[in-house]
């Protein structure tokens, strides 16, 4: 396990989707960054995009937000996706595994491209990868939730007692930090709950064949990326860059 990195917003670059296929190497990881804030015009795009299940999904939403959020989400991976591929957004397809991760499916042709997805409160995470499990997760921080009984039931003992050691105004971003680590591991692996899993706020390097980098991907959201393998190059890009167009 690798020692985290910290990203802040300027870590990321801007790179417009359609300014060419997208080159991934094995060795590479590419995150993406996006706001989920889209005008009604860009929504109806991505909705277009989309395959009959996923609009019938997105109507399922009881809130607006909620369903706009998804559309934002799901579309943009679309997009991106599509850039990896050289195919139009409408013709990406994809399968689910059994705890429903999504993944491209065989007829696509795609070897080894592999991705995750998080979104919290207007803000997206899209890792892609090649050949290697990836899993990202973010979070809004909501420090009424840290201060909850959640992490005792989660961490393990130590953690606990770290985070209840930092200064109150500190905790809620410890918690969301080990929270979003362990929720990151999990979704690479393509498993809901794992038991005896236990996340570390503070982890050491190890020998494991785990990268982890912690994610601060907003002033109000935390996050984390977990990737197997090692020696492992990180690229972070954000959308949209400006004047570049959905359509």
């Amino acid at each position: 396990m690798a020692d985290e990195a910290i990203l802040v917003p300027t870590g990321f670059r801007a790179r417009p989707l359609a300014s060419g296929v997208i080159g991934l190497d094995a060795d590479e990881v590419h995150l993406w960054r996006a706001d989920l804030s889209l005008s009604v015009r860009e929504l109806a795009v991505l909705l277009n995009h989309m395959s009959e299940d996923e609009q019938a999904r997105a109507q399922r939403f009881r809130f607006q937000k909620n369903r706009n959020e998804f559309i934002s989400a799901r579309g943009l991976l679309r997009k991106i996706l599509a850039s990896y591929l050289d195919i139009e957004p409408v013709q990406v397809k994809f399968s689910y595994e059994a705890y429903g991760k999504p993944e491209l499916a065989d007829e696509l042709d795609a070897p080894g491209l592999r991705f995750n997805v998080s979104h919290s409160h207007g803000l997206c995470l899209y890792a892609i990868a090649r050949g290697r499990d990836v899993g990202v997760d973010v979070e809004y921080i909501r420090p009424d939730l840290a201060r909850e009984r959640i992490a005792e039931s989660l961490f393990s003992p130590a953690d606990v007692a770290a985070i209840r050691a930092l200064p109150l105004d500190m905790q809620a971003e410890a918690f969301f930090a080990c929270w979003t680590r362990k929720e990151a591991h999990l979704k690479a692996l393509g498993k809901g709950l794992l038991d005896g899993w236990r996340a570390s706020v503070c982890p050491k390097p190890t020998t494991s064949d785990w990268i982890f980098w912690r994610l601060v991907p907003g002033p109000e959201h935390v996050g984390a990326l977990a990737v197997k393998g090692e020696h492992l190059r990180l690229t972070c890009w954000y959308w949209p860059d400006e004047g570049a167009p959905l359509d």
